[in-house]
């Protein structure tokens, strides 16, 4: 639900004291329920890298019936699949 709902992907490498935002999105998918891909670019610095996904909502789901706040779950949420965290190619 654009503008109530967010979806972040953080990055940390100080062992999580402090988190980079990679990117986020917020609003529903054009293709759903079809799949959005997205590539971030995270600095090369050495060491330990933490990686995160933050989902924030608003207490309503506007979207009743749809494919992820449906009339029986009452909910909204995001899904991540095939998550690959390695060297460009």
């Amino acid at each position: 639900e654009g503008g109530y709902d967010i979806a972040t992907l953080e990055v940390s490498q100080d062992g999580g004291d402090s988190w980079q935002l990679l990117g986020s999105y917020s609003g529903g998918n054009p293709d759903a329920p079809g799949w959005s891909k997205y590539t971030a670019p995270i600095a090369a610095g050495g060491g330990e890298v933490i990686v995160r996904f933050h989902f924030t909502a608003d207490e309503i789901c506007s979207n009743l019936g749809g494919p992820i706040c449906s009339s029986t779950s009452g909910w909204d949420g995001i899904r991540v699949d095939d998550f690959v965290l390695g060297t460009a190619k």
